[in-house]
């Protein structure tokens, strides 16, 4: 698994599922829709 830091203070949940997934945060950050904090909902 490749190290990818987090582009800003509040990406760290996009960082992890990028280097999960193998895709760029950039692509994360697209398909969450969001570039700030991440959290699970139930």
């Amino acid at each position: 698994m490749e190290l990818i830091m987090q582009p800003t203070f509040s990406a760290c949940g996009q960082a992890c599922i990028a280097m999960i997934t193998g895709k760029s945060v950039k692509e994360v950050i697209k398909d969450m829709k969001t570039d700030g904090a991440t959290s699970i909902r139930f």
